[in-house]
């Protein structure tokens, strides 16, 4: 009976050491599935902080693309409407340009126009002024040439005065007389020496 009830208590222990065994292997078992759980949920929780991160960071971008997207659209609106201004300020400009360039053009003939009657004007005037000149130059050496005429008479007759007059002083002279014939014998006595004097008159007539 002792043998048995012995026995019975061995074969109790080492039934209640397998489930020690078993419990603390259950046990390690359950802790490292704990400890995996738990790495699990960390990770998770990162990834789920990381999710959180990457999807606000991609709403930022995607509002601040929106928004770039809206100032684009206004500054491309706004350089089309350059464009057009500058296009209609450019029509305008060439509009005033080809105006310009026709008043230039009228006024260049207007201005060849007004030269041509100038030069033509000025050549009358020139002209005009030469005949003129001439005519005046003419009568100006008519009068010249009657003045020397004259003075040269006026001179001569003086001379015939005093010729007359200093013959009759010194008629009885040798002298006077050889002087007296010397005058005589040049033809320049009143109007007659005016006569043979008449080649003044041609080299006066130039």
């Amino acid at each position: 009976m002792e043998d048995q009830l012995a026995k019975l208590r061995q074969q109790v222990a080492e039934r209640d050491a397998h489930i020690q065994a078993l419990f603390q292997e259950r046990k390690n078992a359950n802790d490292k599935n704990m400890r995996e759980m738990a790495s699990l949920v960390n990770n998770l929780s990162q990834s789920q902080h990381i999710e959180q991160q990457l999807r606000q960071q991609h709403q930022m971008e995607r509002d601040r693309y929106l928004e770039n997207e809206l100032e684009l659209s206004s500054e491309l609106e706004a350089a089309h409407n350059t464009i057009r201004t500058l296009q209609e300020e450019l029509r305008r400009l060439q509009s005033e340009s080809q105006t310009l360039q026709h008043a230039y053009e009228d006024q260049i003939a207007s201005l060849n126009t007004d030269l041509e009657r100038a030069a033509k004007q000025l050549k009358e005037a020139q002209n005009a002024r030469r005949a003129s000149s001439t005519s005046e130059s003419v009568c100006v050496r008519q009068e010249d040439k009657e003045g020397l005429l004259r003075r040269m008479e006026a001179e001569w007759c003086v001379i015939d005065e005093v010729f007359d007059r200093d013959i009759n002083q010194s008629s009885s002279s040798a002298a006077a007389a050889a002087c007296a014939g010397e005058v005589k014998r040049a033809p320049t006595r009143g109007k007659g020496g005016m006569q043979q004097f008449a080649w003044v008159w041609g080299m006066l007539d130039v």
